[in-house]
């Protein structure tokens, strides 16, 4: 495999055809707080295999205090986090 894409999740916020950029920036918030509790670092890397194979370097915003708080959820950020992989991964 060659060198790995860059994947800024923060794009998230930029919006897509399907999502808004609210809810960009909601996914990407959750995406940064899951990373970030699972202990990775900022550039961990993550391998795609299936239609496509491909390695990408992750990057997200900083997580901050009010970030841990909303929603303080973790179902809920989990919720968040499968339909990120829907949208990248379908």
């Amino acid at each position: 495999m060659n060198e790995p894409l860059k994947l800024v999740i923060t794009d998230l916020a930029k919006g897509l055809p399907a999502i808004t950029p609210s809810f960009g920036a909601a996914l990407a918030e959750a995406c940064a707080v899951c990373l970030e509790e699972q202990k990775h670092s900022q550039g961990v890397e993550i391998t795609v295999n299936g239609d496509f194979n491909a390695k990408f370097e992750l990057s997200w915003q900083p997580v901050t205090e009010q970030m841990l708080r909303c929603p303080n959820d973790e179902e809920f950020t989990t919720e968040q986090i499968a339909i990120r992989h829907c949208i990248f991964d379908c």
